[in-house]
């Protein structure tokens, strides 16, 4: 058994409501614990020295915070996705492995997709964090694509 943290970017200048408050206290009911992450800079030290512990971290990267956003293709399309994954990977070493949980009839089923290899050295680069990045989102098309009814953004992404 493993030890699942999970992301979340805060809602800069918003409210937090009881519904903002609803999904970490849900996660630990389970066991699993919600890293916040806003805009401070060595927000990621933590999660970093998680993963070096051997934790596994789960993170959105469809829904990045402006500055942490590269422009990459899904669909043929340009889309703004996080490079958080690919910045965690240079600074950790660690495993990528993409991940989508579609609502079935009972619940949700989780499904892991292959580890997307990377030369870690290589990810010095930004452009080849931005490459790893392309990857993984493209990873995720077939799954979007099967489950398109369930791939909510609740903000446009295509004008």
């Amino acid at each position: 058994m493993h030890r699942l943290g999970a992301l979340r970017r805060s809602p800069i200048g918003r409210t937090w409501n009881s519904i903002g408050h609803a999904a970490p206290r849900s996660r630990a009911r389970w066991g699993i614990e919600t890293l916040v992450i806003g805009r401070d800079p060595f927000s990621f030290v933590e999660m970093i020295r998680r993963l070096e512990a051997g934790a596994t971290v789960a993170l959105l990267v469809d829904r990045p915070l402006e500055a942490g956003s590269v422009s990459v293709e899904l669909f043929g399309r340009k889309f703004a996705a996080s490079i958080a994954a690919a910045e965690l990977a240079r600074a950790s070493g660690c495993a990528l492995l993409p991940v989508y949980l579609p609502r079935i009839e009972n619940g949700y089923a989780a499904h892991i997709l292959p580890e997307i290899p990377y030369d870690r050295a290589a990810l010095r680069s930004r452009e080849a964090r931005h490459r790893l990045t392309q990857e993984i989102m493209r990873a995720f098309e077939p799954a979007i694509r099967q489950h398109l009814d369930q791939w909510y953004h609740f903000v446009p992404i295509w004008p």
